[in-house]
């Protein structure tokens, strides 16, 4: 027999979240992916309410860390409100940014030989909640399941970066898709 318990804690009284976790920003619920020695790594459990572009130019170039959409994911998460009750308590990645999309290998890890023949794949580790593929899927609130961006690039296809459902494939840089932000939360909040 297997026991899954959810139970509300009081934010001020946590001092190490575990994977799986969930907390409420604003209206969204984000879901602890991963503990760091930094902090603790979330994603939002849906897409942002608006679907965004990678590159309005369409191309690749430069990655995602050239992109519009790191850009704009930057500017909009500093503005919106729903993220407030969390802000003093993020810490940053190592590019210096409190916000970033989930990488392929987050997602696919390294044994899918599809992922590494397709994309640019990464060398961080896949969560462990995403090798259950029901993981990987999200919606808008109100709206269909739908893909959703990730960084990493197509290898053979110039403005192509990496989409995900339930799978992995691709779609051009300056087509519209669901974003997921990742951030995060310093292990102590007091």
């Amino acid at each position: 027999m297997e026991l899954y318990r959810k139970q509300k804690v009081k934010a001020s009284a946590l001092t190490d979240f575990q994977i799986g976790d969930q907390i409420v920003v604003g209206k969204y619920t984000a879901t602890c992916q991963k503990v760091a020695d930094q902090g603790a790594i979330f994603m939002l459990d849906s897409y942002l309410d608006k679907p965004y572009q990678m590159n309005v130019e369409g191309t690749n170039e430069g990655r995602y860390e050239a992109s519009d959409l790191q850009r704009n994911l930057v500017v909009d998460f500093s503005a919106d409100e729903n993220f407030d009750s969390i802000r003093n308590h993020l810490t940053p990645f190592e590019n210096g940014y409190l916000v970033r999309i989930p990488t392929i290998a987050e997602f696919f890890g390294h044994d899918d030989s599809s992922v590494n023949n397709w994309f640019e794949v990464d060398d961080a580790e896949q969560w462990y909640l995403m090798k259950i593929p029901s993981n990987r899927i999200a919606q808008r609130k109100g709206d269909e399941y739908e893909w959703g961006w990730l960084q990493n690039k197509a290898k053979k296809s110039v403005p192509c970066f990496v989409l995900v459902t339930r799978y992995a494939t691709y779609n051009n840089a300056p087509n519209f898709a669901g974003v997921r932000p990742v951030f995060m939360i310093k292990k102590a909040v007091n």
